[in-house]
């Protein structure tokens, strides 16, 4: 049996998996495509051709391994497919409906397997996909690069909301307007923008597709980070661990993924109910010295439980004691 990695993209973040490995994996990264979907394909299709019968095939992107398991299964092919952290957000849109029995039935089969970054959340999406698959837990990775080394200092009264994935940003811009004394720094997604411009208050600076050092220094600036998320999935996970390695204290919403990582003191998780998230805001801005303490205790916890040679035994062991050569 021989061993494949597939990826989404390039990345200077995933070479550590090719370096601690300790097994002889092949890589392949997908092309590049203007619509992501043809590049997902031309890769998955890639790498089902270069391998062979009982071929373990590991899909850093979720999707790609349901595609991997879909267009093995209508060609009549055998490949173990690994899925590295599920990301499946349940909606009652007839594409997620679609997309959620896709995943269902790979997940069913035994040639199949898929990690989640969080407990709750395998739990949470097998009472939503009615089924009863057991999950390998591998949190997410941080890095110590996520640390801002530009020269920058903390303005007092100032909240940042940054990012792509999963952000509430219609509630985040209500609160806003209930803290007008308040400044808040929001990083959003260009499209987003033009949808709510017309409702952003006086006191929100917003600001789309910027550099990523421009980003950090709007992140590290701030007093505190907020993340009003819309999804029980796997969301904000990034921006939590740029705020932790700069030592900025985190308001996130309370779902079965944030707790895996904020539970115990170690930031805020509220639900997204407008007076508690106000209230919350004002009370943190003036614990300086107790966020900071907090902003230690989640730090220490990823440098020890998701480091880069856990997230590698994690698939190690998802592998299994197979030989494997190339």
């Amino acid at each position: 049996m021989r061993c494949f990695l597939l990826f989404d993209n390039k990345g200077s973040d995933k070479n550590f998996i090719f370096d601690q490995i300790g097994l002889p994996v092949a890589i392949y990264f997908s092309p590049e495509s203007k619509k992501k979907i043809f590049g997902w394909i031309k890769g998955v299709l890639k790498i089902i051709s270069i391998s062979r019968r009982n071929d373990t095939i590991i899909c850093w992107f979720d999707f790609q391994a349901v595609l991997c398991f879909w267009i093995c299964r209508l060609l009549f092919l055998r490949r173990n497919i690994i899925c590295i952290n599920l990301l499946l957000k349940i909606k009652s849109t007839w594409k997620n409906r679609i997309v959620s029995y896709l995943y269902k039935k790979a997940l069913l089969s035994p040639n199949f397997k898929a990690s989640v970054t969080s407990f709750e959340y395998g739990i949470w999406l097998n009472s939503h996909l009615g089924i009863d698959v057991k999950y390998t837990l591998i949190h997410d990775v941080y890095h110590e690069f996520y640390a801002f080394h530009g020269k920058v200092e903390t303005k007092p009264g100032t909240v940042f909301c940054g990012g792509y994935n999963g952000r509430d940003w219609g509630f985040i811009t209500e609160i806003a307007k209930k803290l007008p004394e308040v400044t808040f720094n929001f990083i959003m997604p260009y499209n987003v923008y033009q949808q709510i411009k017309s409702d952003i208050p006086s006191n929100v600076n917003a600001k789309c597709n910027i550099p990523y050092d421009q980003f950090m220094y709007e992140l590290c600036s701030s007093s505190l980070v907020c993340l009003p998320l819309n999804t029980e999935a796997p969301a904000g996970l990034i921006v939590m661990f740029q705020a932790a390695a700069n030592m900025k204290y985190i308001i996130t919403t309370d779902t079965c993924t944030t707790r895996e990582y904020l539970s115990d003191g170690k930031g805020s998780l509220i639900p997204n109910t407008t007076d508690i998230w106000v209230s919350t805001i004002k009370e943190r801005l003036q614990m300086k010295k107790e966020n900071e303490n907090a902003s230690d205790g989640l730090l220490r916890f990823l440098r020890t439980k998701c480091s880069e040679r856990e997230f590698v035994d994690g698939i190690k062991k998802m592998i299994g004691k197979r030989n494997i050569n190339i």
